[in-house]
């Protein structure tokens, strides 16, 4: 199998592999199906904001689950995803904020204040 988007390798591994785990994150996992679910769900619900394919967004939280399932849905509603890391400072994240023309910021409490 060789996707053509990596949605559809997404997708192909909730079908084949429903039950297998795809991440793993301390004591949590969630399945490849759970995963897909997520993903479709997260879609919708950005698109319900108006986002549209070739928009934005660009995410600025610590590492969890949920951010990689945010990944997919962007992946699936066709939009660009950048990555900030918690890591960087304000500046480093305005800068790419600035950059990236992201329509959408999303990130955590402890983040705020950078974005």
């Amino acid at each position: 199998m060789s996707p053509a988007v990596p949605w559809a390798g997404l997708l192909h591994w909730a079908e084949v592999t429903p039950d297998q785990p795809a991440l793993v994150f301390a004591d949590e996992t969630t399945s490849y199906a759970e995963l897909a679910e997520l993903a479709l769900r997260g879609a919708r619900f950005l698109r319900s904001l108006g986002l549209r394919t070739g928009d934005g967004i660009a995410v600025l939280t610590e590492n969890h689950p949920d951010v990689l399932a945010l990944y997919w849905a962007a992946q699936h509603a066709g939009l660009a995803y950048t990555a900030i890391s918690a890591q960087f400072q304000r500046n480093e994240v305005q800068y790419i904020l600035a950059d990236c023309e992201a329509q959408l910021v999303v990130t955590s409490s402890r983040q705020r204040d950078k974005a």
